[in-house]
């Protein structure tokens, strides 16, 4: 009875979990409505692309502080930042760099392609740079970071074990650069390790606005540099 009921509760938490997927994919959708060549449509899409992204953003962080509330065996929540957590901070900004160093390295000398889903970003920002630097700014962040490290490890791997943390970080990481590159090139693996140095800092820090803060500032930085 206890084995069937935790299949039956980890499997309301994946259904839970690709609903907030889905509505993810609809802030984007509504994204994609911004690009409409006749202007009338694309500033009325982008009045509904702001209302529902703030929907999203808003509804996602109400309702993981909610189940935070209800269970939260890890400790969760708000952390002050103490000078530790300052330098470890800076060290994953560290991380970042080089990896999106690298990136840029070997995009430049043609040994790795431009990954579809950055080619998709750059054609948004020329074909609308406002509703663009929107969603990869100040909407992606917060929502990528409650989707693959917030909600994801409070459902899945809520235990405080080792094994639960290595295979959680790695899972998290492979699903972010899933959602990112579907196709199982080298541009996977960079999204992958991205996405594996913010689930490290979820789980050291145990407060998402450091990585939301990180997420933020990675993409702003590749948005204006």
């Amino acid at each position: 009875m206890r084995i069937l009921n935790g299949i039956k509760r980890y499997g309301l938490d994946v259904i839970k979990w690709i609903c907030f997927f889905l509505l993810y994919m609809v802030v984007q959708f509504f994204w994609g409505g911004t690009l409409q060549q006749n202007q009338f449509a694309r500033l009325s899409n982008f009045v509904i692309y702001i209302l529902v992204a703030l929907f999203v953003v808003g509804f996602l962080l109400w309702r993981y502080q909610t189940e935070l509330d209800k269970n939260n065996p890890r400790g969760f929540g708000r952390q002050r930042l103490t000078k530790q957590r300052f330098w470890f901070m800076v060290a994953m900004v560290v991380c970042l760099g080089i990896i999106q160093a690298v990136n840029i390295w070997l995009t430049i000398r043609h040994q790795l392609p431009v990954a579809s889903n950055q080619t998709s970003v750059n054609q948004t920002i020329v074909a609308n740079p406002i509703s663009s630097d929107i969603m990869v700014i100040l909407v992606a962040p917060p929502v990528e970071e409650l989707l693959f490290r917030g909600f994801f490890f409070n459902y899945l791997f809520t235990k405080p074990t080792r094994f639960n943390n290595i295979v959680g970080v790695l899972m998290s990481g492979f699903l972010f650069g899933w959602a990112h590159e579907q196709a199982f090139t080298m541009n996977l693996l960079v999204y992958m390790l991205f996405g594996c140095v913010l689930a490290y800092t979820y789980l050291h820090t145990r407060d998402i606005r450091y990585d939301i803060g990180l997420h933020f500032l990675n993409n702003f930085l590749s948005t204006f540099l």
